[in-house]
């Protein structure tokens, strides 16, 4: 049976339903038992047991419980919900679903031992081996914190914190790259129609393995890098910088480590070097080394282009080919304006 508490009130009283309802007038609490609902603010709450302080508009319970309000539904063994400030606090091993309606598996699942949620805000966070996740994507982290959409069935971004990380691309369109990246901290923007991953910039000790096809795969270490997701072409790119050191695989090729200032990864497959404040760019491999201020490889194919003064060695080597009259087992230094590699 529904019922509302009585009292002066500049709002709506909260409105709940149970088996019982104990009322200890003295202290202004409720306890309420059995198949409880409570209507309250925009809010949802649903349970065994809850209990209602009316003085400090609160309701709790320890005995696990639902929470939901708009697009958003979240479960957890602790449940506290404070009608004043309109925010709701989850603890004990939390889980939270948002999902917008007509849109199924793109929805986001967000996870951990607590989830704080102040919805005037629209800003939360989440505690103790946070987890947020959808069909496209999955990030770990020590802590998240978030801003929700306005319609609360996503976020609008997420700082990630504490042994950071996120998986992502795998079941984008064929060639558009997929990886995993992992910092001290990063700050995660999402697009929507539909929901989903739009760029991700890190900050720390910031660890890329990034598959650009599949059998080709760039890892890069650097201090800070940025990812894009270009939504049209259904193709990743990323930029690192601070001083960047990436090696590129690929089956059937020798593999190729680069060295520089900053790293940028375009829509081609192109990977750019650029080098350092008075250092140059390097790309070295079993073959070759070369330095130079600009260094591109089409990671597709192996083909390498230098240019702004290039200096290089071709590495000595029985199984390489004779380079004119030079012997395989003689290193041969070369310098130029530019130089390219054809694989």
């Amino acid at each position: 049976r529904w019922f509302r508490p009585s009292g002066p009130r500049k709002k709506l009283a909260p409105r709940m339903s149970a088996d019982e309802v104990v009322y200890d007038p003295e202290s202004l609490r409720f306890t309420l038992t059995g198949h409880v609902r409570v209507e309250a603010g925009g809010v949802i709450l649903r349970g065994d047991s809850f209990d209602y302080d009316k003085t400090n508009g609160t309701f709790g319970t320890a005995g696990g419980g639902v929470f939901s309000s708009k697009r958003m539904t979240g479960r957890a063994a602790e449940i506290l919900y404070a009608e004043g400030t309109d925010e709701g606090r989850l603890a004990g091993g939390a889980r939270v679903e948002l999902a917008a309606p007509g849109q199924a598996n793109e929805g986001l699942d967000v996870s951990g031992e607590s989830f704080r949620y102040a919805r005037r805000e629209r800003r939360g966070r989440v505690e103790g081996q946070a987890e947020i996740k959808s069909a496209k994507f999955q990030g770990t982290s020590e802590t998240v914190s978030f801003v929700a959409s306005e319609d609360e069935a996503g976020f609008e971004s997420a700082v990630l914190e504490g042994g950071a990380k996120v998986a992502f691309g795998g079941k984008e369109p064929p060639g558009g790259g997929s990886g995993e990246i992992r910092a001290d901290r990063m700050a995660v923007y999402f697009a929507r129609d539909p929901f989903g991953l739009g760029s991700i910039k890190t900050t720390g000790r910031s660890n890329l393995s990034f598959r650009s096809a599949a059998d080709v795969t760039e890892t890069v270490l650097a201090p800070t890098a940025l990812l894009s997701f270009d939504r049209v072409n259904g193709l990743w790119t990323w930029f690192a910088s601070g001083g960047i050191r990436a090696e590129v695989m690929s089956a059937g090729r020798p593999g190729r480590t680069l060295e520089g200032e900053e790293a940028v990864f375009d829509g081609a497959r192109i990977l750019h070097v650029s080098s350092r404040s008075g250092r140059p760019a390097v790309a070295d491999s079993a073959a070759a080394r070369i330095e130079a201020p600009s260094i591109s490889v089409a990671t597709d194919t192996g083909g390498i282009l230098a240019t702004g003064g290039v200096a290089g060695i071709i590495k000595r080597g029985e199984e390489r080919r004779a380079v004119g009259f030079f012997s395989p087992s003689d290193d041969v230094a070369f310098s130029s304006a530019s130089v390219e590699l054809r694989p």
